[in-house]
């Protein structure tokens, strides 16, 4: 279900377009170019519980945003040709930049070939933790301890909590208050602390996650020479 921020933000958002409001706005609020940030690109899962769905999006969605990017008016540039413009004050043209976080295996498998196919460049920002297999995707450890489970336990704020999740609507629930909850830990030793005494108690693997889903040092992508990680924070 959605939250109720993001009820009001597209709200907002579906009130602008269909008024024709954006297109008024444009010439004040257009800016001079955006970057595209993206995660996971692949096929849509059939789980009803998928809370970090946010972070997919399909192969065929993205070849659907590639192919009206290169109608638009507007230039698909590489991120080094974005700071020469800005640095430059070229705005004679607007222009769009892709990124992908994490360095995920499916930017290799499904969205390398639609982009190359468009000739669009592309970065990808890779926390070195993630090749090495020392990173914790720490979202999806949450995400699957409570699709696993009808109830969890975990020791909030210096007490003893018990939680139902046996429904889909509660597990939504649950997801949506313990992220926000481990978000707002005073640390990220803390929060990833929790986090690893949760995967423990309900047999979990931590390490799992990075070694499905994350590239490996030394892979490269058609054509590409060997990727070299360059230091980012994994982004939830």
């Amino acid at each position: 279900m959605p939250s109720l921020k993001q009820t009001i933000i597209r709200g907002g958002l579906e009130g602008l377009y269909f008024t024709c409001a954006h297109v008024a706005l444009k010439p004040f609020v257009g800016g001079v170019g955006a970057i595209l940030t993206l995660h996971h690109v692949r096929p849509p899962r059939s789980d009803r519980f998928q809370p970090n769905r946010l972070l997919e999006v399909t192969p065929r969605f993205l070849t659907r945003v590639v192919n009206y990017l290169r109608r638009a008016p507007v230039d698909l540039v590489s991120l080094d040709e974005m700071h020469r413009r800005m640095t430059e004050r070229d705005f004679r043209r607007r222009f769009v930049c892709m990124t992908f976080d994490d360095g995920y295996r499916d930017t290799k498998q499904f969205a390398y070939p639609i982009l190359k196919a468009a000739d669009v460049p592309f970065a990808i920002y890779v926390p070195t933790s993630f090749p090495d297999r020392l990173g914790e995707l720490w979202w999806l450890v949450l995400e699957a301890v409570i699709a696993r489970n009808e109830s969890i336990g975990l020791e909030i704020d210096g007490r003893d909590r018990n939680f139902d999740c046996a429904t889909v609507a509660a597990k939504r629930a649950l997801f949506e208050e313990l992220y926000w909850w481990l978000r707002a830990r005073p640390t990220e030793a803390e929060m990833r602390g929790v986090i690893r005494d949760l995967a423990a108690r309900y047999h979990v693997e931590v390490a799992a996650f990075c070694e499905e889903l994350c590239m490996g040092a030394g892979q490269s992508l058609p054509s590409l020479p060997p990727i070299r990680w360059s230091p980012s924070v994994p982004t939830p």
